[in-house]
């Protein structure tokens, strides 16, 4: 039987912190509308941020959420693609995110055809910093950081530079229509592909040029004259008319889209067996069966908590070694959307006779090295952070090491 999801099912508790009026608002509200209408299953969502304003957008969604480092987004979330293809990877970033120190990732990844949506929030202006030159700010803007003769260098035009590498589904939406850009999203997530959908988001706060009139008066829809988004040639003509050959038209819709380009996915051999998280770990332990999948690691762990946490037969090197599995069982667990296993029991092993020596009863200490006790509280701390994650996964930032 298929779940019916509500709209709320996929808000969090966490309300937004942006300006009133802040076009990343309507950014969020067209995300929300369209997994929503694809009733995506929560758990099988992943929206991978960088650092901006708009890349709190993943803390408001009820969703597994990362948000990474500056310009790195795109690397982080094509991990989690290609170790789960089944999940829906969606980023979301701003202009001097993806456009500015992350445009080396962007353009591989669009080389690539990785199967990931990217929804660009770009409100041309640096909006966390106070109002900075960014890389889509028009030349001759007036900035903070260029107060005198305004911005002297030509804009990034991210439509022609997708379309160049090699991009499958390539779309422009405003913020101002709500109901036009949840349809792009949507689309852009169903695509098999690199998905690119350049959000006009006006920042209310720091540009006062190009405000929600300034693209009012100007934009204008794509399918509405006839534009066929399978032609490539008539896509790099309409990219290009704004801003470089004129300013009082703005294209918005769906630039250019095609199937016939196989993804990276489906020309990795690796792949061809199946989702990474579902393969074989290739772990053994002494006098134990192979553990030769995340399933038969967590029947394990079964076995040993239901002996009360002791493990017959295993030495305290087995012990750090089951550790050190548990805790890349853990993280690769997070990756998949299951659910971490409780703490095995020979970390809590550990912690007892660890406690133990602290009230003086040296013999329950013998049976652990010192290096296993170290182990056993490293696996401990991982276990924390993986468990945080499970419960909070929309706000946690996640620095474990695969």
């Amino acid at each position: 039987m298929k779940l019916e999801f509500e709209m709320d099912t996929y808000k969090s508790e966490i309300k937004p912190t942006w300006c009133p009026g802040c076009g990343d608002f309507a950014v969020l509200r067209a995300l929300q509308t369209a997994i929503h209408a694809l009733q995506l299953e929560p758990w099988n969502v992943v929206i991978v941020s960088g650092i901006g304003c708009s890349s709190n957008l993943p803390h408001f969604l009820s969703t597994y959420g990362f948000h990474a480092i500056h310009g790195r987004a795109l690397p982080v979330a094509e991990g989690a693609k290609l170790a789960n293809p089944e999940l829906h990877v969606i980023v979301t970033g701003g202009d001097g995110d993806g456009y500015g120190i992350g445009v080396g990732h962007f353009i591989h990844a669009m080389r690539r055809n990785i199967d990931i949506t990217y929804l660009v929030m770009n409100n041309q202006i640096y909006g966390l910093t106070t109002g900075q030159a960014s890389p889509t700010s028009e030349k001759g803007m007036k900035t903070k950081s260029t107060p005198i003769a305004g911005v002297i260098e030509n804009p990034v035009d991210p439509i022609s530079l997708a379309l160049a590498s090699g991009a499958t589904y390539v779309a422009r939406g405003f913020s101002g229509d709500v109901k036009g850009m949840s349809e792009l999203v949507k689309n852009g997530i169903t695509h098999h592909g690199f998905s690119l959908i350049d959000c006009m988001s006006p920042c209310v706060t720091y540009n006062k040029v190009n405000t929600y009139d300034f693209f009012r008066e100007r934009v204008y829809d794509l399918a509405k004259e006839g534009h066929d988004p399978s032609d490539m040639k008539a896509a790099f003509a309409k990219a290009i008319e704004w801003p470089f050959v004129q300013r009082d038209r703005i294209p918005l819709g769906l630039f250019y889209r095609t199937e016939d380009v196989p993804t990276y996915e489906d020309l990795e051999p690796a792949l061809k067996k199946g989702p990474p998280v579902h393969q074989p770990l290739g772990v053994t332990l002494p006098g134990r069966a192979s553990i030769n999948s995340v399933g038969s690691m967590m029947s394990y762990a079964r076995i040993c908590r239901s002996r009360g946490g002791v493990r017959a037969g295993l030495s305290a090197e087995d012990h750090t070694h089951h550790n050190r599995v548990h805790r890349r069982v853990c993280v690769r667990r997070r990756i998949s959307g299951l659910p971490c296993p409780d703490v095995p029991g020979g970390v809590s092993t550990v912690v007892h006779r660890v406690r133990a020596c602290r009230g003086g009863s040296a013999g329950d200490c013998t049976p652990l090295s010192s290096e296993a006790v170290r182990t056993g509280a490293r696996a401990c701390a991982s276990h924390r952070a993986a468990t945080q994650i499970s419960r909070h996964p929309s706000r946690v930032r996640t620095n474990l090491r695969l």
